[in-house]
């Protein structure tokens, strides 16, 4: 036989502490969340050292800092609250175009110099101006 369990409405209340702090640990989460989708991509593209590993490190601790840095009780307001997701997961999309247009920067420099050392000959590769890395979009130079 099956048992169906349903919380009753008393189990459904919480205090505003326990939301407001849920929401502050809610943004941490997400902050290493976005770090480790991030650190995830760099492997799977090859591109993961300890470099690297730093670098994302740094990034996730002031990601945390940024934006779950305030008292819990400034996460109340839906709108502060909601803004700072927001923010959040555009910082992340803004991080991961970047490290995408820096590991395929890698890449073609790898190219090419494998192409300078043994000639375009030995590679099947031309040197044409095709094979240049491809040009940053503005909006991925803004600083992070």
């Amino acid at each position: 036989s099956v048992v169906t369990l349903r919380p009753t409405l008393f189990q459904k209340v919480r205090t505003v502490e326990e939301v407001e702090a849920s929401r502050k640990e809610s943004l941490k989460q997400l902050a290493s969340s976005v770090t480790w989708d991030l650190r995830n991509q760099a492997v799977r593209d090859g591109k993961f050292d300890s470099a690297c590993a730093h670098q994302l490190d740094v990034l996730e601790v002031k990601l945390v800092a940024e934006y779950s840095g305030q008292a819990p009780e400034w996460y109340n307001d839906n709108n502060k609250y909601k803004e700072r997701v927001m923010g959040l997961l555009r910082e992340g999309t803004k991080v991961q175009t970047m490290a995408v247009l820096l590991f395929q920067d890698l890449a073609a420099m790898d190219v090419s110099a494998a192409t300078s050392a043994t000639g375009p000959e030995a590679t099947g590769r031309s040197t044409s101006p095709s094979m240049s890395p491809p040009s940053t979009p503005p909006e991925a130079t803004e600083s992070v």
